[in-house]
């Protein structure tokens, strides 16, 4: 009896593999869902660390701050050419002009601007997939790293690094399951000097929808590992009779 249940959870393990993977994405996917971070306030709000957003289909979104939580972070509109009521600088590509940003930033007892990242959002209902734009205070280059979670159970991670201006950056990924309830964003190294890591700024999130239909090959394949299990689970009936 334990050989006939040792066959059976190693094809189920095996039917199982073909669900639940992962694709990384350096641009949006067919977005279904955003969360605006412009429902926090306009331009210059504070924000606190644990604070809650609602996507436009009704996600419950909890931003989740690294470095000195308790600092906070602010809004940050993205200006147009002539500047008015925002703060971040006209971006040529990724930031729009008007969005709404999470600016990483706090003010320490001394007055002195102090990065609060990574930046963490914890969603109530878990999605397929998601992603924003990031980019870094700083001039220059810049790498970061996306980690995706379901609870507290890693699903994968990424690196990606900018491009030698440090434009901003999409951090994204596709799962063929519904099971991603959290992301982390990092960026990991900025290049110009004294440069904060964890001073950076995030566009809105998008939320994707269910992946494409899998491949007929990954039918055939699931239907022959169960077919296979069916046959090894009779075999071991007929033999114990």
């Amino acid at each position: 009896m334990k050989r006939l249940w040792s066959h059976v959870l190693f094809f189920t393990a095996l039917a199982g593999s073909a669900f639940g993977s992962i694709s990384f994405l350096t641009s949006p996917n067919a977005v279904i869902d955003t969360v605006n971070w412009g429902n926090i306030g306009a331009d210059g709000t504070l924000f606190s660390d644990g604070q809650t957003v609602t996507s436009g289909l009704g996600n419950v979104t909890t931003i989740g701050l690294g470095t000195q939580p308790e600092l906070g972070g602010l809004t940050s509109v993205v200006c147009a050419a002539v500047p008015v009521n925002c703060s971040w600088p006209e971006e040529p590509s990724g930031y729009n002009v008007g969005d709404t940003l999470l600016w990483l930033e706090g003010l320490d007892a001394n007055q002195n601007p102090v990065g609060t990242g990574p930046l963490t959002l914890s969603l109530a209902n878990a999605v397929y997939g998601l992603g924003a734009y990031i980019q870094s205070t700083s001039a220059g280059a810049f790498t970061a790293t996306l980690a995706l979670y379901n609870g507290a159970s890693l699903l994968g991670s990424h690196s990606y690094s900018s491009d030698v201006v440090g434009d901003p950056l999409f951090l994204g990924a596709q799962d063929t399951t519904n099971e991603i309830t959290k992301a982390v964003f990092t960026v990991t190294a900025c290049g110009s000097f004294a440069c904060d890591p964890n001073d950076f700024s995030a566009d809105t999130l998008d939320i994707f929808g269910s992946a494409a239909v899998p491949e007929p090959s990954t039918f055939a394949l699931s239907g022959m590992l169960l077919a296979v299990g069916f046959a090894v689970r009779n075999r071991f009936k007929r033999g114990n009779q």
